[in-house]
């Protein structure tokens, strides 16, 4: 996961696997390439895991932060303005990824809904495809959501937590 400035600069992450004998052997030589080179273990297929995991994770994230973006345009808002709000609540955000994947983790699919339950997410999300399509704003991310949404709740889910919505993501064989 190279980031500006690149591989040596701090900020990258290079993910690696296999022998740890061998890994061992050059680990001081990986360290040198970025302080955020990481051994996944023996399983040689991790790092393309956690790699195509972390570049989605990115795309959503940004494409959350741009249609934000031209929503509060639509008020004459300028995306800096804007700025410092999404960066306090992508903070906030990371507190509730910590909390959902322990729940994942759990295993127990009960999903608790600490925070609020899918029923609560799915009126606010509602209004967030309401409030596009008046401002003229393209609803297609947030009625994906909402349909993801949607279909987990069909399925009993209402009370759980949006931790339970990783099951619309999952196949049938996992």
């Amino acid at each position: 996961m190279i980031t500006p400035p690149g591989i040596g600069a701090g900020t990258s992450v290079l993910f690696y696997a296999g022998d740890q004998a061998v890994v061992d052997a050059h680990e001081p030589a990986l360290k040198l390439l970025d302080g955020g080179t990481t051994y996944l273990g023996t399983d040689h297929g991790k790092p393309a895991l956690f790699d195509v995991s972390l570049l989605g994770l990115m795309w959503g994230a940004l494409n959350s932060f741009l249609h934000g973006v031209a929503i509060v345009e639509t008020g004459g808002v300028k995306a800096q303005e804007f700025l410092p709000w999404a960066h306090m609540w992508l903070d906030a955000i990371k507190m509730f990824t910590a909390d959902y994947a322990a729940q994942i983790d759990a295993g127990d699919e009960k999903y608790p809904a600490d925070d609020a339950t899918l029923e609560t997410h799915l009126g606010a999300l509602k209004h967030l495809v309401e409030e596009s399509e008046a401002l003229g704003v393209d609803t297609e991310l947030p009625e994906y959501s909402e349909a993801l949404m949607e279909g987990i709740i069909a399925q009993g889910h209402v009370k759980n937590s949006y931790a339970g919505v990783v099951k619309a993501y999952r196949r049938p064989n996992q």
